[in-house]
């Protein structure tokens, strides 16, 4: 895929198709592409591990991001928690349980 329109790209040698190539070469001269091809990551899938503590989020409308806040940790932290069945400390555990009124589960 080319690495600024998307589009396939016609050589694999070169990291923009023909067409941005065309469009560059005439209209920006001091372009300097990387000299390392760009690597296109799949997106990772998320799949819910703690569902009583996503459904708790859901019931009392808060998202993950206000979790973390009242919590005091980061956002990734509580992403943890929810998706890859982290265990969060005992102080954070007691904190979620009073933000989110209900006893969490983290088995």
């Amino acid at each position: 895929m080319c690495s600024r329109c998307g589009s396939e790209r016609d050589n694999k040698e070169y990291i923009l198709c023909k067409e941005c190539r065309k469009y560059i070469n005439k209209h920006d001269k001091n372009y300097n592409p990387p000299k390392d091809p760009v690597i296109i990551r799949d997106l990772k899938k998320w799949d819910i591990t703690n569902y009583s503590l996503y459904n708790a989020l859901i019931n009392k409308s808060i998202t993950i991001l206000e979790l973390a806040e009242q919590v005091g940790v980061t956002t990734r932290s509580a992403e943890r928690w929810i998706f890859e069945n982290a265990e969060p400390k005992d102080i954070h555990k007691h904190l979620v349980n009073q933000v989110l009124e209900k006893n969490i589960n983290y088995n």
